[in-house]
């Protein structure tokens, strides 16, 4: 789900999505005061995103374009991530929890406001809470278990769980906080206490962001923030080149050439934690038998995809989990075989099936692999139609699982069960394995380090084996920005983080 980069999905983000990652997602960074001096840099940054942004409700859209273009930008949470990917203050000050870790205590800042002019406190966090958790989000799984939420004083904010959930504050850093008046009508209008807050959109043209002069935090140097849908890569370059935008927030690694160094600069996170995956419909004729999902991963060539997709910048992998996480297991899958494709195609008694691989628009790695794909799996006798639409109506099929294959982002956080609580938890009606689910419980229901790297060790041979969704690649996370730009960065997310950004004139 999550789309993050290209929009990317994290869809499930989710996540996602949204969170894609890290540093500061909360806010602006670089600027004391509003303007900062506007004689030298611009009041209006213009940036290119992958897709139009058509869902403003932070609790059901899961794009990572979401993420970095609107939730990071007008919403706050009670937590943020920090440049590590772990969690810091963000509207809550300080935070603390019980032994057992079933009851956490929040202190909030004082005096904050939604820009609608209401205040922010610990009622308004919990009408948040439950808002999140009617509209069934996945980013509201951290508070499945909640038995109660209490505000003993309007800065205080009570957290009671009916057992522990090993990654809560992770969890938390990706529930916004939306004004409670708005609450009912956030999907058009989004209201938040972030460092921007929204005007307009104007679909398939433009979102308009604008300064909000009373945020808690550093503010940003400028006025408007401008977000402009644009699919096609070399469009965003061009663009870029002429002036008229000042960063493009996402850049496939094939058009790394096309950026003229005397005009931009190629900006990338320190490391990336954004995941290229597929996944498969586990109830869809065409890919319930777990024969027929093994003997497609066989027929993916990982290597070739990184090298055309990505100039090799990538790292083919099969495990979730990101090498530098206690929970890290190698996992040999299913390397490139067709001989051993076409074998299990066979004992599966569906030789020859015909299959749709269905890719949001504005994800050129994600239509080069459908093609490599789909040439490997035609030598096999197999027919993959690879279907690219808009992000919009990709991700109404993904969430409601409509598609026999899909192609997906995802950015994890440092926590090893976040792939599994975002895309994982998003498959349970049609990828019905109760042991599985089981074993998800518990990875987040225990404490002990020991025990959950046991736990996820496990889930991932339940993942390869039963295979509802294949892991490709660990991608590389790239933006492009003008050399007027200063101040502009990404998290290990792969999101763009524009509060800090100044433009010089």
């Amino acid at each position: 789900m999550r789309l993050h980069r290209t929009g990317r999905l994290i869809a499930t983000l989710a996540v996602a999505l949204g969170v894609t990652a890290a540093a500061g997602c909360g806010g602006g960074i670089n600027s004391s005061s509003p303007g900062g001096s506007s004689s030298s840099v611009k009041q209006t940054v213009t940036v290119a995103i992958p897709g139009d942004i058509t869902n403003y409700n932070p609790y059901t859209d899961t794009l990572i374009a979401y993420g970095y273009s609107i939730q990071y930008t007008v919403f706050d949470g009670l937590v943020k991530y920090s440049p590590t990917l772990g969690t810091e203050p963000d509207l809550a000050t300080s935070w603390s929890s019980n032994a057992s870790g079933t009851v956490w205590t929040f202190n909030l800042r004082h005096g904050v406001k939604f820009t609608d002019g209401e205040p922010f406190n610990a009622q308004a966090a919990i009408k948040s809470f439950h808002a999140v958790l009617a509209a069934k989000s996945l980013w509201g799984v951290p508070l499945q278990n909640a038995t109660s939420f209490a505000a003993p004083n309007p800065y205080k904010l009570v957290i009671t769980l009916s057992k522990p959930y090993a990654p809560f504050l992770d969890g938390l850093a990706k529930i916004a906080m939306v004004a409670p008046n708005k609450l009912g009508e956030v999907a058009k209008t989004p209201v938040g206490t972030g460092p921007f807050k929204f005007v307009s959109w104007t679909p398939n043209s433009q979102i308009v962001l604008t300064r909000n002069d009373d945020y808690f935090g550093a503010k940003p140097a400028y006025k408007t923030l401008i977000l402009k849908p644009i699919t096609d890569t070399t469009t965003a370059l061009t663009d870029l080149a002429a002036g008229n935008i000042d960063i493009v927030a996402t850049l496939p690694p094939t058009s790394v050439a096309q950026v003229t160094k005397s005009v931009a600069h190629v900006v990338q996170p320190h490391t990336s934690n954004s995941l290229e995956l597929v996944e498969f419909n586990s109830s869809n004729p065409a890919t319930s038998n777990p024969l027929v999902r093994r003997a497609l991963s066989y027929a993916l060539d990982k290597n070739a995809i990184n090298k055309i997709a990505y100039n090799g910048l990538a790292t083919p992998t099969w495990t979730p989990v990101p090498p530098t996480s206690f929970a890290y297991k190698a996992e040999t899958g299913y390397n490139y075989n067709l001989t051993k494709a076409k074998q299990l195609l066979a004992q599966a008694k569906d030789p020859h099936p015909t299959l749709t691989f269905i890719i949001p628009s504005g994800y050129p790695d994600g239509v080069q692999l459908g093609r490599v794909w789909q040439s490997s799996l035609a030598q096999i006798g197999v027919k993959l139609n690879v279907d690219v639409m808009p992000l919009s109506a990709w991700l109404t099929k993904w969430l409601a699982v409509d598609y026999e294959i899909s192609w997906n982002t995802f950015p994890e956080t440092s926590d090893p069960g976040s792939f599994y609580t975002v895309i994982m938890s998003a498959h349970q009606n049609d990828f019905k394995d109760a042991q599985f689910y089981s074993e998800m419980a518990a990875g987040v229901s225990t404490t002990v380090q020991s025990q959950r790297k046991a736990i996820y060790g496990e889930l991932q041979d339940q993942l390869v084996s039963e295979d509802p969704a294949m892991i490709v690649m660990r991608e590389p996370e790239l933006s492009v920005a003008s050399n007027k730009v200063s101040g502009y960065v990404m998290n290990s997310l792969g999101f763009g983080l524009f509060a800090g950004v100044k433009v010089a004139k």
